[in-house]
């Protein structure tokens, strides 16, 4: 028969080294260390004038959901909770918010506002509001999703094709969401009377939109829409 045991020894009590006096430079960071030493270990606070400092906590906020190409929106961080003073910052995609006239950054005591003057599909990402104070750091996250409406990228083209050649009928557009191509065929003069385009092994459509003939024969003549 066996018995396993688990012995904790304590070494000694929790012992924190006296920080450093800093100077500093208005408006810059700075970082204060505090080394602990001792088993077992407890937890640390911070004290500003013999007070706990208190950390940020930041209200959740979030972006329309119905942003277009063009528009203009703004969402608003607020810092409801944590001691003074506090720094806030702005983050796209987990780097610094690029420097570019339709976004523009409003700084209050503890509100920051982020305004877009000129929406476009290049501003669509996450958008991160980082609050720190003396005592703690606390981050939010919103995903900012801008509509755009389909855009010819490649428009199809009249094609000439020989007798069992290949042949390609380009169509590509962009936008957000992804617009989807589907495309039409009519044998006779009249494009109007045209119905859904058969996928068959001759006749294929490829994910960028864009339609292949593998080998033309006389019923692929017509108008494809």
């Amino acid at each position: 028969m066996e018995v396993l045991y688990y012995l904790v020894v304590n070494t000694c009590p929790p012992t924190a080294r006296q920080p450093l006096n800093i100077t500093a430079v208005y408006g810059h960071d700075i970082m204060l260390y505090c080394p602990v030493a001792g088993f077992p270990k407890s937890s640390t606070s911070w004290l500003h004038h013999g007070s706990h400092i208190k950390p940020p906590e930041i209200q959740e906020f979030h972006f329309p959901s119905n942003l277009q190409e063009g528009n203009r929106a703004h969402v608003s961080c607020t810092v409801i909770s944590g001691d003074l003073p506090i720094k806030i910052n702005w983050l796209k995609d987990g780097n610094p918010l690029p420097n570019e006239p339709a976004v523009q950054v409003q700084h209050h005591q503890f509100v920051s506002a982020l305004l877009f003057s000129n929406l476009a599909a290049h501003h669509s990402g996450f958008y991160t509001c980082v609050a720190k104070n003396g005592a703690a750091q606390a981050n939010f996250t919103s995903k900012l999703v801008v509509r755009v409406a389909p855009k010819w990228i490649t428009e199809p083209i009249d094609t000439i094709v020989l007798y069992h050649h290949s042949a390609s009928i380009h169509c590509q557009a962009s936008g957000y969401p992804p617009p989807k191509v589907a495309w039409k065929f009519s044998k006779g003069s009249n494009p109007s009377l045209s119905n859904k385009l058969a996928k068959t092994d001759f006749v294929q459509q490829i994910e960028n939109g864009s339609v292949i003939i593998k080998s033309a024969e006389l019923d692929h003549t017509g108008y494809y829409t």
